[in-house]
């Protein structure tokens, strides 16, 4: 990996490695400048507001207070089944 974050490398390998499209990536961040790489690579960001406020994280596709609103999301949206 070439740069940090906020730059997009960190995703784009992780992407690239697991042999997917960044646009097919979902990224959870709880800092701005992981959000801003997570945007500028392509993925969807979720914003945690574990640490930083929403309007911090305000170029995130969506914010969320916890990872149990992470998975509930993913649960309505058909990605993940709920057990």
């Amino acid at each position: 990996m070439e740069h940090a974050k906020p730059a997009p490398d960190c995703f784009a390998l992780a992407a690239s490695r697991l042999g997917v499209a960044t646009s097919a990536c979902l990224v959870v961040e709880d800092a701005p400048a992981g959000i801003r790489a997570a945007v500028a690579a392509g993925c969807t960001a979720i914003g945690l507001t574990t640490t930083h406020s929403a309007e911090s994280l305000r170029q995130a596709h969506r914010c969320v207070a916890s990872l149990a609103e992470v998975r509930s999301l993913l649960i309505t949206q058909g990605i993940v089944a709920s057990s």
